[in-house]
């Protein structure tokens, strides 16, 4: 078995857990992991099985999607291999060499079209669950509008700091 459990759609729960989603935050239920997992299920990407594996299909694209949310360095392969060097350190307490070489090779067993799919299925899922157009554009009062976006109101989203929001 590698690092981390690879057969349970829990594996991908390291989405939500790395992006500190809790269960009262916006993502919290856009963020399904068994979307994840069915998809690569159907696809039969299954890879990084054996005791020494590090990366498996979850940490592999944990870390692809790391390099999308970065920028100018930390976009580069030897960057998200770090994190994921980091990552392991921080969830298993297993210290692992970097390797980029077998980042990028695990990268080309996930395929684009797969990585559309899970991203389509959450699109969808997040516009059902969301308000409608008519919904968001229904008119209100002044008096409503001015109490939403009052300079008391501005102040207080504000003076929040932002890790505090939980």
């Amino acid at each position: 078995m590698s690092i981390l459990p690879i057969q349970s759609p829990q594996c991908f729960n390291i989405f939500k857990r790395s992006m500190i989603q809790a269960d009262h935050l916006p993502l919290s239920d856009r963020l399904d992991s068994s979307l994840i997992a069915k998809a690569f299920e159907e696809d039969k990407i299954v890879f990084g099985i054996a005791d020494e594996d590090v990366f498996t299909p979850a940490i592999t694209l944990w870390a692809m999607v790391s390099q999308f949310l970065f920028s100018g360095t930390g976009r580069l392969c030897k960057a998200a291999a770090g994190r994921v060097v980091s990552l392991l350190a921080q969830t298993t307490g297993r210290v692992v060499t970097q390797n980029a070489g077998n980042y990028c090779r695990a990268k080309a067993k996930i395929p684009v079209a797969s990585i559309r799919k899970i991203e389509l299925r959450l699109t969808t899922q997040a516009e059902q669950q969301s308000p409608t157009y008519d919904d968001l554009c229904s008119e209100i009062d002044i008096e409503q509008a001015e109490q939403r976006l009052s300079p008391r109101v501005i102040a207080q989203i504000r003076s929040v700091p932002l890790g505090a929001i939980r």
